[in-house]
């Protein structure tokens, strides 16, 4: 699951380069209990660098966000494509639950 712009609001931009975590995505947060409840383990991703991985973690402990673990420093791109792909805006995060209406993906 990424963590800016999916679980917090992202702040970073070309423009301001920060390093600051936003506030909550709150109804994403609603979908990641959902998910932990339904027997799925949480893995946070983020482009973030190692560096910021003890920030990332405050900030899942204070919002009491479940996870299992935090991965730090994927590829930073301007699109990630995949056919398993579901969006943060999705109604529901869980596989075979129409978790996106456009996909082709073998959960439905």
């Amino acid at each position: 699951m990424d963590f800016d712009g999916t679980l917090a609001q992202s702040l970073w931009s070309i423009e301001n380069p920060t390093a600051d975590i936003g506030e909550p995505i709150w109804e994403n947060l609603v979908k990641v209990e959902r998910a932990v409840e339904a027997g799925y383990k949480i893995i946070v991703h983020t482009a973030r660098p190692s560096t910021d991985y003890a920030a990332i973690e405050r900030w899942l402990t204070l919002f009491k966000v479940p996870f299992k673990f935090i991965s730090t420093g994927k590829i930073l791109v301007a699109a990630y494509v995949d056919d398993r792909g579901v969006h943060e805006s999705a109604e529901s995060w869980i596989p075979g639950s129409s978790h996106c209406a456009t996909c082709s993906c073998a959960v439905h």
